[in-house]
């Protein structure tokens, strides 16, 4: 989707005939990057190699400003050595940029509060608009800055600083909402996703994780389109898209109201896989390709539930760090109302990795007298004791629909390498794993491979294979027709 986007853009297609309703910030950045350097997808990969070592270094420089240098060299060896941010961070997917604005929003905002410095606030406000702009629901951590300076004893000082850091905020955001503005003369600060991932995460038919309901394509492109179309279906007009995400935010509203029970344990039920140890895959599937591939993902490295476990240990352990804090739960909490998975947990990373270095760097045979009293804080243990017994047991188990998705995403993995080969052989074994479920994506993207390998007669099967599974699905059919006159001139 992103570098599918990203040539429309370098095709001269800036701006969109609607609002944003994906993020914007990957598909422009990927843009950008070809346009300066030649459509190479490795160059690509490479400079986000390099954003993935700038956040390591940003967590390291953070962290020893609250725990001293030895937990900011625990920091930085933590998220070079951190499963997660490998992994993501070979695919052509927005997160590793998003980590490293995140990253570099806390190291601005540490030295913000040490130092209250006009630049510094502008610094952090400029960083948590880019990381926006990639995953519009951490603007929830947008009032703590500001809050955090006004408590202090000056406040005329806190208000300038303040400023500031709303004038960084702005600035990436402001050309997201013009363009939105300009495309369909109707207010949306970045996208206008955020209605229907709330109604994903709160509905009759929630799982607490990605399930699609009302049998809405998981493609990006025909997800903004039924999803609107259904909308308007039942409002019974034409709406413009901030009406669409509205529309959504009610009916998950409704369904609270009208089952308040089952909300609240849905809701738990949520903080609990936030909290597991297990990544539960969306785009690709971690466990899957570490178990089937001879890379550094199955090296001993660190992962969710040692660093979980660690963070869980400093929170009781260490002092300072307020503001981190309170960023990491309004991070979590942003992510349990609506849905879980591993691309959505990933930056909470950011907020853990401080405290779980700092708490490392603690551990030494000197400092136990002074453990064993901090340890003893009920408070802190009330908080700590969920998050440590959670990120060491598994919530859920892989089945065959798992199986079939990990094929899935590998195949695309291929495909965007250009590798139809593999591809094609790769949605054959998903289609053996778990034929039933599989996703409209899975066979446009075996499909398109069959195609590009010659094989016209193999892809018009799987396009229509694909349509018994997803008969609403406009762009399977689109793909059988074309095939189908062609054959036939």
């Amino acid at each position: 989707m992103h570098q599918w986007w990203a040539r429309e853009i370098l095709d001269g297609k800036l701006l969109r005939e609607r609002a944003f309703y994906q993020s914007p910030f990957y598909p422009y950045l990927l843009a950008l990057i070809y346009k300066l350097f030649g459509i190479h997808p490795m160059t690509a990969l490479w400079l986000q190699a390099a954003a993935g070592a700038a956040s390591c270094a940003a967590l390291l420089r953070a962290t020893a400003r609250l725990f001293g240098e030895k937990a900011g060299l625990w920091a930085g060896v933590m998220a070079a050595f951190y499963r997660p941010f490998l992994f993501h961070g070979v695919f052509f997917l927005k997160e590793t940029w998003l980590v490293l604005a995140l990253s570099l929003f806390v190291l601005a905002a540490l030295r913000l509060e040490a130092a209250g410095r006009r630049r510094d606030a502008f610094w952090s406000g400029l960083a948590l608009g880019l990381a926006a702009l990639s995953k519009g629901n951490v603007l929830c951590l947008a009032p703590v800055l500001p809050a955090s300076l006004l408590i202090r004893k000056a406040p005329q000082p806190g208000l300038g600083l303040s400023a500031f850091f709303l004038l960084g905020l702005a600035l990436p955001i402001l050309p997201a909402t013009l363009h939105n503005y300009a495309a369909g003369r109707d207010f949306v600060l970045i996208n206008y996703t955020s209605g229907f991932s709330f109604f994903i995460g709160n509905n009759p038919e929630a799982t607490g994780s990605t399930r699609y309901p009302l049998n809405i394509s998981s493609h990006p492109l025909e997800e903004e389109k039924q999803s609107t179309a259904l909308a308007q279906e039942e409002t019974g007009r034409t709406l413009a898209a901030s009406e669409v995400s509205r529309f959504y935010v009610r009916k998950g509203l409704a369904f609270i109201r009208r089952e308040p029970g089952r909300w609240l344990s849905l809701t738990l039920f949520k903080f609990m896989l936030f909290w597991n140890k297990y990544e539960l895959p969306d785009n690709y599937d971690l466990s899957f390709i570490q178990a089937r591939t001879k890379t550094i993902l199955s090296w001993p490295l660190f992962s969710f539930q040692w660093v979980a476990s660690f963070a869980a240990a400093g929170l009781v352990l260490l002092k300072g760090g307020r503001s981190l804090r309170v960023l990491g739960a309004l991070y979590m909490l942003s992510v349990v109302l609506t849905y879980v998975t591993d691309r959505y947990r990933l930056p909470m990373a950011v907020f853990l990795i401080p405290f779980a270095a700092g708490a490392l760097a603690r551990l030494t045979p000197a400092a136990l007298p002074e453990l064993r009293r901090d340890a003893l804080n009920p408070l802190a243990l009330c908080l700590a004791a969920p998050i440590l017994l959670l990120c060491n047991i598994t919530l859920l188990r892989r089945t065959a629909y798992d199986e079939s998705q990990g094929w899935v995403n590998l195949a695309q993995v291929y495909y965007d390498r250009a590798d139809y080969e593999n591809a094609l052989d790769s949605f054959y074994q998903a289609v053996r794993a778990e034929p039933e479920r599989m996703a409209e994506a899975a066979f446009l993207c075996g499909g398109a491979a069959a195609e590009k390998t010659g094989r016209t007669n193999e892809a018009f099967t799987i396009y229509r294979a694909g349509l018994e599974v997803h008969p609403d699905a406009a762009l399977l059919r689109e793909r059988r027709d074309r095939l189908l006159r062609s054959s036939t001139r």
